[in-house]
């Protein structure tokens, strides 16, 4: 058995509207009719009290027809007397029905019948007729009742239709978008311009939609990015075996290549894998414990006089009162590592790099300062960016593949801190590394 589909909400908003209007004044309607008093009921006791004083100053059958005839107070009324045996003793106005045999035979009280004729005793040998007139009647009342449910009808309907349009266009809109962007149209955007709840889900949902097509753009420059860093060093291994296999007597030296070759596929590997899980907002990617960033700093320097021999190392630690913080300190010395790398690399032999500590409140901060070739505004906008490097040629001699700044960058972020760089041509560049002293909520 299939499903009903669901009502579209216009003709929800539109259903819904129009019970609460006809609720509203049926119920008025109604109370109207069960509790509410008729004009005219008023108009028969004024009516009746008046009828009454002139047949008290006239009691004889001229005199009242003449008193009834010049009263101001009647001359709107259609109103006619009879007597007991049906007699017309006086008349006023447009005729209107005879009494019945029953109300003749009335005792007191008026008798109210139907087209607004009213009936009632005057005394002992009279009988009174007549139809209301002045204020509104209850058919009156009910007549422009039904006249403003029609009207406030219609307005609220042609509202409420407006008004539903403009909350059923835009989430169609959103779902359609949606439904385009899950299909892979990533180009698919809102641009709701619209105030109030649902212009902010239409520019949360263009955020979102930027957001994710910025990050699917550039996983696929990594991938085109690792697939080419991955295919050099295959390439150079490739050739190496065919060497090796055509002069057995170079294999030892071809070995010695293919063992660097592979340290740097193995980097290439580490690094991408360390940027994805810091990327995956796993709370676990960090395992912080409480750590000295001084004896951090010392194996980071010592790491590099023996990797870098060719440039001089100073190591400045000596401002900071207390280097203790919560982090996780592998990947902070891989940080400090990579950036001290970077000095290597793009700086000539024999220059200067110096590797400090500085206390900021509530941060540390580790720079790495170099006189190295120095990068322009436009290269330090791309500084950041997986697998970009300022040798463009990517010779081996350089060493890396651009992943340096991104990784480092990821892991100050992680620790609540960030990877600034100064730097202008042939000049050098300072890399500052910071890092809260307790990791961020």
């Amino acid at each position: 058995m299939s499903r009903r589909p669901p009502r579209p909400l216009v003709w929800r908003l539109y259903a819904f509207a129009s019970l609460i209007v006809v609720t509203s004044i049926g119920t008025l309607l109604l109370s109207a009719l069960l509790f509410g008093d008729r004009p005219e009921d008023h108009q028969a006791d004024v009516v009746e009290a008046l009828l009454h004083q002139l047949e008290a100053r006239h009691p004889d059958d001229a005199g009242l027809a003449r008193a009834i005839d010049t009263e101001p107070s009647l001359r709107r009324l259609d109103l006619f007397v009879y007597d007991r045996a049906g007699r017309l003793v006086a008349a006023h106005g447009t005729p209107v029905l005879s009494p019945t045999p029953a109300e003749l035979q009335m005792a007191t009280h008026a008798a109210k019948v139907a087209l607004r004729r009213m009936v009632f005793a005057m005394g002992p040998h009279r009988i009174a007729v007549y139809r209301p007139s002045g204020r509104p009647s209850s058919q009156q009342i009910i007549a422009a009742l039904l006249m403003v449910l029609g009207f406030v009808l219609v307005v609220t309907l042609a509202a409420t239709f407006a008004f539903a349009r403009t909350i059923a266009l835009p989430l169609r809109k959103l779902a359609d978008a949606a439904r385009a962007f899950g299909r892979g149209d990533t180009a698919v955007r809102m641009n709701l311009t619209a105030p109030g709840e649902l212009g902010a889900v239409g520019r949360a949902f263009d955020d979102m939609a930027n957001r994710i097509d910025q990050l699917l753009r550039t996983q696929r420059a990594m991938m085109a990015d690792i697939s080419h860093e991955l295919r050099t060093p295959l390439t150079r291994i490739k050739v190496a075996l065919d060497l090796a296999s055509a002069d057995p007597e170079a294999a030892q030296q071809v070995l010695d290549d293919v063992g660097a070759d592979l340290e740097e596929i193995e980097q290439i590997i580490e690094d991408v894998f360390v940027v994805v899980r810091l990327d995956s907002a796993d709370r676990a990617a960090v395992r912080c414990t409480e750590i000295d960033v001084v004896e951090i700093l010392k194996r980071s320097a010592a790491r590099f006089e023996a990797h870098h021999a060719e440039h001089a190392l100073t190591l400045d630690t000596e401002p900071v009162a207390s280097a203790v913080a919560d982090a996780d300190g592998a990947l902070v010395r891989r940080a400090v590592d990579n950036l001290l790398d970077n000095a290597a690399k793009y700086s000539a032999p024999g220059t200067p790099v110096v590797l400090r500590l500085r206390q900021l409140p509530g941060t540390l901060a580790i720079e790495v300062v170099d006189q190295g070739i120095g990068m322009n505004a436009h290269e330090l906008e791309l500084a950041f960016t997986p697998f970009w490097r300022a040798d463009h040629s990517r010779a081996r001699d350089t060493g890396g593949v651009g992943l340096g700044l991104a990784l480092a960058r990821r892991i100050a972020r992680a620790h609540g801190g960030d990877v600034e760089l100064e730097s202008r041509r042939a000049e050098g560049t300072i890399a500052r590394f910071t890092m809260a002293r307790r990791p961020p909520a």
